[in-house]
């Protein structure tokens, strides 16, 4: 399974193709979205949304719309179902909504896609697709420049985690004591890996009963050779 990070980083490499290849990629509003195609296959036909799904999809996350792929969802559908995040936390990956001044607050108006980790980019450049010349890299100062409505709307697309295997020769207590963290951390992170990953990313059903197993029996004890479990 993935980890997060080849996520979001496989997000901004389709996202850089899609823009290196605009002529190919054009701009309609239509549902089903046009998703379920062959990665970086051309041409293409979506929306701002479509193509913030599409980035996704090809990256290997679960449906930023939690839809299952179906090719339904839009603005609002990603506004309900992912986690609402403070900006200056949004990374590369990450998602933006924006609003028009009559705009519906519920739905947005806008969607793109953070190129950048914001900490690191107080202004970071974002994949947009939002006319038939895109899409296009722009700075997200430009784009709020053309959305006056209510402040943006920063969307956490994965779930950051970090996937481990035991040793076999170290307890769970001394693994946070090392780390400088507490096990109940990275229980609560292990188990929502699973939550949050769906089945893309995160421990599997079968990692995630091991580890529940483990944990009863006391994390004091040394963990099982290979049981995985997942920290920040």
């Amino acid at each position: 399974m993935l980890a997060t990070d080849e996520i979001r980083n496989g997000m901004v490499s389709h996202a850089k193709w899609a823009i290196e290849n605009t002529s190919s990629i054009h701009y309609e509003e239509s549902r089903p979205m046009t998703i379920n195609i062959a990665i970086r296959h051309l041409p293409i036909t979506t929306d701002c949304s479509g193509f913030a799904t599409m980035m996704a999809k090809w990256a290997g996350a679960p449906d930023p719309n939690g839809r299952g792929y179906d090719g339904s969802g839009f603005t609002g559908s990603l506004l309900s179902h992912l986690p609402h995040i403070g900006g200056q936390d949004a990374k590369r990956g990450d998602l933006v909504v924006l609003y028009n001044v009559n705009g519906d607050l519920a739905d947005g108006d806008h969607v793109v896609v953070l190129l950048q980790d914001v900490a690191g980019h107080p202004d970071p450049f974002v994949a947009s697709h939002g006319r038939e010349d895109g899409p296009s890299r722009n700075l997200l100062s430009l784009e709020t420049s053309s959305f006056t409505g209510k402040p943006a709307t920063f969307l956490r697309t994965v779930y950051d985690c970090h996937r481990h295997e035991a040793s076999g020769n170290s307890s769970l207590d001394w693994v946070a004591n090392h780390r400088g963290t507490l096990v109940t951390t990275i229980i609560q992170r292990t188990r929502r890996s699973h939550k949050h990953g769906q089945g893309f990313y995160g421990i599997n059903d079968a990692g995630l009963a091991k580890f529940n197993e483990y944990v009863q029996g006391g994390t004091d004890k040394k963990m099982p050779k290979g049981l995985v479990f997942y920290t920040l």
